[in-house]
């Protein structure tokens, strides 16, 4: 076996949309650019909901194999990070991006500066802060035996988007693709999940080099604008997919992993926490009436604080779980969430028994009442449920 012997690091954005200072920046470039804008920019696309927290978390527990996290920020540092760890480095975007294109609220145009980050290893791992590797990895788990790593997919680029909304996402999806076709021809490409994905530097430094229009007009864009105005934005996947036509990845389609909305998140809650993916993420475009299923559910998966975590500076949330009743035969759910979808029980055990592994966290058996509670809790308020018969 060929293993990646080189060190890998991480890269990670991160914002806090209610700083006053970042804020007033926003709106001073805002009144530039609002004739351009589009719905990407609105207000809870920079929510900080500290998903973060749990994100840094499953770095340190679950990839140890991590040399250094870095986090990129304008400035800004969560108020329970221990910036003197010395596996966590910030990273201001003062030290990446040209001064002539700050400050900058588009993610996209921070994308196209990250293999510029001093000292940041030649492969690295780039994820949001609503991804998180929620079970114990190893190179091997992102690396193929032939030494490329992989690339995690499910679907394609398309050109141009072929969905009902023509939004700014989707038009820098065309622009990725139609920047690939003028370097290596028209075909039909994959593109990588908004998962944790490697990149490697040097194929960032192809792009910048063979298609400097791209990256150039990309890296000047203020904020997500109309990319059909004959703007050309890129994101990072165009990183990854260029890095897959040279030959520096190994395709995968059927990775362990999960992508929710939140809505979907609280609908398979049980699923989450019976069989975590070893990657997961929770689309973060929601409110703060979801702030407390989050913080429930990610304190489920991964409860343990990382030593970079000032003590008392978060607060404790009462984590989900999946417990034994006093009858052993009972199993219940234990849940905080006030909000309760429907559940059809029925297709979800089935699920788990032909997934069921030694890690598990419960034992699958017919109770001896034949149904299933779901019990919640809010504060002293407490409720049971039946949902449904347990099929044989």
């Amino acid at each position: 076996m060929k293993e990646y012997s080189g060190h890998i690091d991480a890269v990670v954005l991160w914002v806090d949309g209610s700083d006053p200072q970042w804020r007033l920046d926003r709106f001073n470039q805002w009144k530039i650019y609002f004739n351009q804008c589009t719905s990407s920019n609105a207000d809870h696309r920079f929510a900080n909901c500290d998903e973060l927290l749990y994100c840094l978390r499953g770095l340190y527990y679950n990839a140890s194999w991590i040399r250094h996290i870095y986090l990129v920020t304008c400035g800004q540092k969560p108020k329970w990070l221990d910036v003197g760890h010395p596996k966590i480095k910030l990273v201001n975007h003062n030290q990446i991006i040209d001064k002539e294109n700050l400050p900058t609220f588009n993610s996209c145009a921070i994308e196209m500066h990250l293999h510029r980050i001093p000292g940041l290893s030649d492969c690295f791992l780039y994820l949001n802060d609503d991804c998180f590797i929620t079970k114990n990895t190893t190179k091997k788990h992102f690396f193929h035996s032939n030494g490329k790593a992989y690339f995690n997919s499910h679907r394609f680029m398309q050109n141009p988007p072929n969905c009902n909304e023509i939004n700014s996402f989707n038009w820098t999806i065309r622009n990725n693709q139609e920047c690939l076709d003028s370097l290596f021809g028209k075909k039909i490409r994959y593109r990588p999940d908004h998962q944790a994905y490697l990149v490697y530097k040097r194929a960032c430094q192809f792009i910048e080099k063979n298609a400097p229009e791209y990256i150039c007009s990309t890296r000047k864009q203020r904020f997500r604008i109309d990319s059909t105005k004959n703007e050309k934005t890129l994101n990072m996947y165009i990183f990854a997919t260029a890095g897959l036509e040279l030959g520096y990845y190994q395709l995968r389609l059927n990775a362990d992993e999960i992508y929710y909305t939140i809505d979907q998140a609280r609908d398979n809650f049980h699923r989450l926490l019976a069989v975590p993916p070893m990657l997961l993420c929770i689309n973060n475009s929601y409110t703060d009436n979801d702030r407390l299923f989050i913080h429930s559910l990610m304190s489920s998966l991964l409860p343990r604080a990382a030593p970079w975590e000032i003590p008392n500076s978060f607060p404790r949330y009462r984590p989900l779980k999946l417990v034994h009743n006093q009858c052993k035969k009972t199993r219940s759910i234990t849940n905080v969430v006030p909000s309760i979808h429907k559940i059809n029980m029925q297709s979800i055990l089935s699920e788990l028994k032909s997934q069921k592994t030694k890690d598990t966290p419960y034992t699958i058996s017919k109770p001896a009442t034949n149904k299933i509670k779901l019990y919640y809790q809010i504060g002293s308020f407490k409720e049971s449920r039946v949902l449904t018969s347990i099929p044989n």
